[in-house]
């Protein structure tokens, strides 16, 4: 979807709410945050960094920093739009329109090239004539608009105008001021700001509307003046070829005016409809090396080897050494990012005094760089046959994951396998299915770490748009058809790999460049799962071709042929031993019926219970912060109901889980697992509580829809007695529609540190509530805090309604 010119504000809320509320491959591509600020709704939009890139866009709007709202007040009032970043810009050659030749072609100046300066983002805005909003890229009240309002205050002190004042002229112009903030004190990047250059920098000033529409330089430079901000230098040229000069310059120089600086931002205007046009031209020098001496000081801290790929890292490496051994005090914040740039002030200035030239040192760099492909995919995509076609067209590196085969250590040993493959070869194909967020993101580390300059370019299986049905039936097709030719997963080794495959399927996590997972990754070959190898091939050919013209050369039609023809014949020589679950068992992995949970839970969570509303917090919790930082929440959510494993042991259980088969088995019959509606339970959960092992979310109502209790009531007839139920001494209670989970407090499992399992969730909700529902308009219930054993543990009442699906899954969970 492409923004239209005459798009009204309230039609593109309507538009980003809907896209809100759509899912594809289990993610939203439009997020939403809501605030209630000085009597105003606000929403802060976010969307899916890496869609920005495609044709045609699907947002309705370009826009990256987008606020809407409303007063509180008034349900008359119109949505407005309240702060608004620019739309999203991209790097020289990153895109089409960011191509010399199409700047020349379809642009005209004046040029602006303003600098870009090296902290985060800030947006101030108005909301009437004397209230002022300050907001980060996306939030709200986070620390970076905080220090923002701090830094605001500071500029409108020292030129003696109010916050009042700004206001106004913001108001008047109904426009957002967009900033960069920097300071070391707050936040170290790699260039460095004196204290006198510390704050923030006004960069431009965006028009409140939907289309991008931003102040020329001259204005925003005179604006920075009258309430005191920091001016962004700019400088304007009549033709592109002034700027090509001059960029080229400063990068032959590595700094302008004797400072080093990150890159231009420029701006233009389109031939075709006069519309702003803006792209960007980043430098990476001497940020590479920087940041390798940032990193392998951090190895030396932490007693772990490093490499050096600048001749002048040797003798960087050499001197923190000593550094540190004189001086360990100043090297104490040093992984939580304090004292980088003093660091490395203090070589540069040792360096100088013994007649070092720091521009000298640029001769030496790489003069070639490292391509890691990684590719984002699930089980028989075709990754191994399009990776072997790339190595016999190009002669790149391929390392196969199914080829290691050491139990321990298996990551790292891949990780390694690449790194040594990379040290010979310039290009090399990670062949992993890299599904998972922090499979990606450990294996980009690593290559970053031991190759700074190396640019990751992941082909990207999309899932977009596909269903979990189809992407199953195709690849179980493709499994069958492929046989035994495969080291692990074959239909006769591994009878049950179509669970596997759905396995993998449903732990695909979607690729989002702007989570900490996939920021690293530098460009993506988006490719189609459905598509013939032929098709996806020549995709990654063509794209391959573009970005990297000196590598990549494009192949004939024969050589393509041949090339896959060799890919389809080859039969791998390594066998591997696969097992469905980590016990050993002749039927596979245990199955088990529950309700799958569709909700973003740390989200909820942040703005529900964690979050400051009107100043005051509701919860402050240190171990929910922690399973935060190390990744230890969730992802995906369910309410198991009847578990196979119990039902060996157990004849409450045994009921319930021949109930829920029976049940299950007949939707399939019915050919009705897809139809909207039918296998719908509307829950509520009345409590959260947590400890610090594991923080479990209470249920006490699962209302089956009208479809799925007409199904279950006529396949099972009148046998719903089930003996012991705690909620009553039936499965299915057709009176009030409830059904019955096999676990005594029915709950969703939101985190746990490592050294407990899933399962421990029962245990803390039954010393809590022992083994009756809880009751949250029970006045006699426990405090909300108090010990369990030897720990403790808090709850806290929640009213959350929601839907989800009764389905069959294949696992461990209880």
């Amino acid at each position: 979807m492409s923004t239209s010119p005459d798009i009204s504000v309230n039609t593109l809320v309507q538009s980003l709410h809907r896209l809100s509320n759509e899912k594809v491959s289990r993610r939203r591509i439009v997020n939403h945050t809501d605030y209630e600020v000085s009597g105003y709704m606000i929403s802060s939009w976010k969307f899916n960094e890496f869609l920005y890139k495609k044709v045609p866009c699907p947002f309705p709007t370009m826009a990256r920093g987008l606020f809407t709202g409303r007063k509180s007040s008034d349900d008359e009032d119109q949505d407005r739009i309240l702060l608004r970043g620019y739309d999203k810009f991209f790097n020289i050659g990153e895109t089409e329109k960011t191509s010399w030749n199409w700047i020349t072609d379809e642009t005209y100046g004046p040029y602006e090239m303003t600098v870009k300066e090296n902290g985060c983002l800030i947006l101030i805005s108005a909301l009437d004539h004397d209230t002022l909003i300050v907001t980060s890229k996306h939030a709200i009240d986070i620390p970076h608009s905080q220090a923002g309002a701090k830094w605001l205050d500071k500029h409108l002190n020292k030129s003696r105008k109010t916050k009042e004042d700004l206001a106004s002229v913001l108001y008047g112009s109904n426009a957002t001021a967009v900033f960069e903030l920097c300071d070391d004190d707050f936040e170290e990047h790699i260039l460095e700001y004196s204290p006198d250059e510390r704050g923030l920098y006004l960069h431009g000033v965006n028009c409140n509307s939907v289309d991008l529409n931003t102040w020329p330089s001259n204005k925003v430079s005179a604006l920075a003046k009258e309430f005191g901000f920091h001016e962004t230098k700019y400088y304007v040229f009549n033709t592109v070829d002034e700027v090509k000069v001059f960029a080229d310059k400063v990068q032959r120089e590595h700094s302008l005016q004797g400072r080093a600086i990150e890159g231009f931002v420029i701006r233009c205007h389109k031939s075709e409809n006069k519309a702003p046009h803006m792209f960007k031209i980043k430098y990476d020098e001497p940020y590479l090396m920087y940041r390798e001496w940032r990193e392998l000081t951090k190895q030396m801290l932490s007693g772990k080897p490093f490499k050096c790929r600048y001749k002048l890292s040797k003798a960087y490496s050499e001197w923190v050494r000593q550094d540190k051994g004189r001086n360990p005090q100043l090297y104490s914040e040093y992984n939580q990012n304090k004292g980088i740039i003093a660091a490395r002030r203090r070589f540069l200035d040792y360096f100088e005094e013994k007649g070092g030239d720091i521009n000298s040192v640029f001769e030496s760099l790489p003069q070639t760089e490292k391509i890691l492909i990684m590719p984002i995919a699930t089980i028989a995509c075709g990754k191994t046959t399009l990776s072997i076609a790339l190595s016999e067209l190009f002669g790149i590196g391929h390392i196969q994951n199914d080829n290691i085969v050491v139990k321990k250590r298996a990551r790292e040993a891949f990780h390694e396998a690449i790194i040594s493959e990379l040290e010979t070869k310039q290009v090399v194909i990670a062949d992993r299915n890299n599904h998972i967020g922090t499979l990606r993101e450990t294996l980009s580390i690593a290559i970053k770490d031991q190759f700074p300059n190396c640019k990751i370019i992941a082909l990207y299986w999309s899932h977009d748009n596909i269903s979990t049905d189809r992407m199953l039936k195709t690849a179980t097709e493709r499994v069958l058809k492929r046989g035994e030719n495969h080291q692990s997963l074959t239909p006769e080794r591994t009878p049950s790999f179509d669970k596997i495959v759905l396995r993998f399927l449903q732990g695909f996590e979607p690729l989002d460049q702007d989570s900490k997972y996939d920021n690293l990754i530098d460009d993506v070959v988006e490719l189609n799962p459905l598509a013939t190898p032929e098709d996806n091939l020549q995709a990654v050919i063509d794209k391959l071709c573009k970005m990297f013209p000196k590598k990549f050369k494009s192949p004939s039609t024969a050589e393509i042929s041949r090339a896959l023809e060799i890919a389809r014949k080859y039969n791998p020589s390594i066998i591997k031993e696969v097992r469905t679950d980590k016990r050993k068992t002749k039927n596979g992995p245990p199955a088990y019926y529950g309700l799958a949970v569709n909700i973003d839970m740390e989200k909820w969570i942040d703005q529900n219970l964690l979050c400051s509303k009107n100043g005051q917090t509701n919860v402050d919790d240190e171990f929910y912060n922690r399973l935060k930082k190390e990744g230890l929440m969730l992802k995906s959510h369910h309410i198991t109901l009847a578990h196979e494993t119990a039902a060996k042991t157990n004849e409450r259980h045994q009921n319930l889980f021949e109930f829920y088969d029976k049940a299950w088995t007949a939707i399939k019959n019915k050919d009705a697992i897809n139809k909207n509606g039918l296998c719908t339970v509307s829950c509520h959960a009345n409590y959260i509580v947590w400890d610090g092992c594991s923080m479990a979310l209470a249920i006490d109502s699962m209302e089956a829809s009208s479809e799925l209790l007409d199904i279950m009531s006529s396949t099972n007839g009148n046998d719903t007695t089930v003996l012991n139920s705690h909620i009553s001494n039936q499965i299915l209670n057709k009176t009030s529609r409830q059904l019955a989970s096999g676990n005594l407090i029915p709950h969703i499992t939101l985190g746990h540190t490592n050294d407990v399992k899933a399962v421990r969730s029962n245990i803390l909700l039954q010393k809590v509530f022992g083994n009756t529902q809880p009751d949250s308009n029970n006045n006699n219930e426990s405090q909300d805090s108090q010990s369990i054993g030897n720990s403790d543990f808090s709850k806290v009442p929640v009213d959350l309604t929601f839907n989800a699906i009764f389905k069959r899954f294949v696992g461990r969970s209880i």
